[in-house]
């Protein structure tokens, strides 16, 4: 099963991208994005578009030298899910204890804020190790309201990462 979020949940994305959206892009247009994506995470791409289904497209990218085929998810036209092709969802993963390496990985995730994308993100985060790419950070897809029952269906936004820093890859879901 893929990581992958699910089209109610891509509306819960902020993509931060000046200029109007589109549905529909050129190859050209589609290939700038993804790799301003992958400037933004430290990804590099390493083919053109290897397969696209509607909103889903396939690409090879390279994390840290390891090149493999990701999915990335569309809303608008733009970049705004995506992971490696071969990830598989691990829930009961161990907490990261070192409070250098949980500061590195949130830094990180600050970072990606920064870029031109962005995704929507509150409260207090989770760092968990995920072997074997490397740590996991967990927040949740809506703010809290105090004294208030909210219902999320995406429940929580999260970036995967290698230990060197690489975001190789986001999504919400529970």
């Amino acid at each position: 099963m893929r990581a992958r979020s699910f089209p109610l949940l891509s509306a819960l994305i902020i993509v931060a991208l000046s200029g109007p959206t589109r549905a529909a892009q050129t190859q050209h247009e589609l290939l700038s994005d993804i790799d301003a994506l992958c400037r933004c995470t430290g990804l590099q791409r390493k083919s053109g578009i290897k397969s696209r289904h509607g909103d889903l497209v396939e690409v090879f990218l390279a994390a840290d030298g390891v090149t493999q085929k990701y999915w990335i998810e569309l809303t608008d036209g733009y970049p705004s899910a995506f992971g490696p092709d071969n990830y598989r969802v691990r829930w009961q993963l161990p907490r990261v204890k070192d409070p250098d390496r949980t500061r590195f990985c949130i830094d990180r995730v600050k970072r990606l804020d920064k870029s031109q994308f962005s995704w929507g993100h509150f409260g207090k985060p989770d760092v968990v190790v995920d072997s074997p790419w490397g740590f996991r950070v967990r927040y949740d897809s809506a703010p809290e309201k105090k004294g208030e029952i909210t219902f999320s269906v995406a429940g929580n936004a999260y970036f995967l990462m290698t230990p060197k820093g690489t975001v190789c890859g986001v999504w919400f879901g529970e």
